[in-house]
């Protein structure tokens, strides 16, 4: 199964050299939101990168019992269907007090997770290697 919604792939060998671009022109953010049917339709394979955008309804900040240190976020999209995220690791201190209900949040590569089993919410993983976008 693909990381990424793609027709093509990349294979890089071990004689592959690396030339770092200089040009200021090339984009750093591409956005392909999903939906929330696209994102149902993902809970059965966690392994698609997703993008969402939606509005914050409420967050806060939550311990594992293993002490790791997170911050749930309640969200909806466009049509108010519930969506929850986590962020984990360094990610988590990304959203703060100044954050409020209301809010709309991009967040990009996200897994969709099936967490303890429960479809509702809908949920996203956040981990230190995803992006989040504060507009």
């Amino acid at each position: 199964m693909p990381t990424v919604q793609h027709n093509a792939s990349l294979g890089i060998g071990k004689r592959a050299r690396y030339v770092p671009l200089f040009d200021t022109n090339i984009p750093t953010q591409y956005f392909n939101f999903a939906n929330y049917e696209e994102i149902k339709s993902r809970s059965e394979s966690t392994k698609l990168l997703t993008d969402f955008i939606g509005r914050v309804k409420k967050h806060w900040p939550s311990t594992t019992r293993t002490n790791k240190r997170l911050r749930k976020i309640d969200m909806e999209d466009d049509r108010e269907n519930p969506i929850q995220i986590t962020l984990w690791l360094e990610k988590r201190d990304l959203i703060g007090n100044e954050t409020i209900p209301g809010d709309i949040l991009a967040i990009t590569s996200t897994l969709v997770t099936d967490f303890q089993g429960a479809t509702v919410p809908l949920h996203l993983s956040c981990t230190d290697k995803r992006d989040l976008c504060v507009p």
